[in-house]
């Protein structure tokens, strides 16, 4: 699997609680605590504790490592892998960084080799995508972690991503969900770790921040927005953006993405020919701390002179926002107020 494959992957989505997905489907108690039981990717999984012993594998996420620290979960976790390096919630980026690494290192598929996994001896290990348990990438199977003893967990809506088998819900799901995917796993976690009310009140926060910028820009006239990424190609074409979860934040934020509506394999596959067509009032660059966004938003505009956004120099930086995770809202509020600066 391609590095640009995997980012595809990492910008897909959580989910809303769908049968084949991850719905917690029974209760019970015993001496270890509360047990619970969910239906993960068609897989049945019991939880017959809290997890203790959990780690979070790489994907180019950073979704669940951000909902485990909100979460108040830091010390459940031995080893994460998730890594941005900046957020658009700066108390964030920090707060993932100090959490255990526990020496781990990835392999040429950018995740945990599954030697190195087996001998932490895990009780649960979250990817954020299927692909994260995939015996060809050089990682520990579902079904290896479950004989060792381990749980595991894929972040839901991704089902469909790196399972060649999925349903055509699970696709469905995976290309169209938006921000109530980071809700959903919240609330997942949240049932697992017997820590709902938090979760309840983490997504309250989010959505009275969400709130707040709906009603700053009501009654605007949305504009055109571009979200692009440095990209691969010779001839320099940034990687451009689509999909569930970028297209809600622009939605919210009171721009509709240029290229809206494609599906995530369309990220990072956009020509220069379509690029130069598009009608494009805001670009919004989209990186970790390893991009320069001022550099890359004036190559961006010098290629395309004829843009609204090249004349007025207008763009906007947005890190982990375009994620899923507790950034969210803080992006739509970033792209708001330069999409539409006269209504803060």
């Amino acid at each position: 699997m391609s590095r640009k494959q995997v980012l595809a992957a990492a910008i897909g989505v959580t989910a809303t609680v769908l049968a084949g997905c991850s719905t917690p489907v029974s209760s019970a108690s015993n001496a270890g605590g509360p047990a619970v039981t969910i239906e993960n990717c068609g897989r049945t999984e019991t939880f017959a504790k809290t997890p203790s012993r959990v780690v979070i594998l790489n994907g180019t996420s950073v979704a669940e490592a951000e909902s485990f620290v909100v979460l108040g979960l830091d010390g459940h976790v031995i080893a994460n892998m998730q890594s941005y390096g900046v957020s658009d919630v700066p108390s964030l980026a920090e707060k993932v960084a100090a959490l255990p690494k526990a020496g781990l290192t990835l392999n040429q598929n950018f995740d945990v080799p599954a030697e190195q996994l087996l001998a932490l001896q895990p009780d649960l290990v979250v990817s954020t995508w299927s692909g994260g348990f995939d015996k060809n990438s050089g990682f520990a199977t579902r079904d290896e972690l479950a004989s060792a003893g381990a749980n595991t967990l894929v972040n839901p809506a991704n089902c469909a991503n790196g399972d060649p088998g999925a349903t055509a819900e699970q696709k469905q799901h995976y290309e169209t969900i938006g921000i109530e995917g980071s809700f959903d796993f919240l609330r997942l976690l949240g049932k697992l770790f017997h820590v709902e009310d938090k979760a309840a009140a983490a997504i309250e926060d989010a959505k009275q921040q969400l709130a707040r910028t709906a009603d700053a820009i009501k009654g605007k006239t949305t504009v055109t927005g571009l979200v692009v990424s440095p990209g691969a190609t010779a001839d320099g074409t940034p990687a451009v953006w689509t999909g569930g979860i970028v297209d809600d934040v622009l939605s919210r934020a009171g721009v509709k993405n240029a290229f809206a509506g494609q599906k995530h394999e369309a990220s990072g596959t956009v020509s220069a020919e379509q690029l130069a067509a598009a009608t494009v009032d805001v670009l919004v660059i989209f990186g970790d701390s390893s991009v320069d966004a001022n550099a890359l938003a004036a190559k961006t505009f010098a290629a395309h002179p004829d843009w609204a956004a090249s004349k007025a120099k207008r763009h906007v930086v947005v890190h982990d926002g375009l994620y899923f995770g507790p950034a969210n809202a803080a992006a739509v509020a970033k792209v708001a107020r330069v999409a539409h600066p006269d209504a803060f």
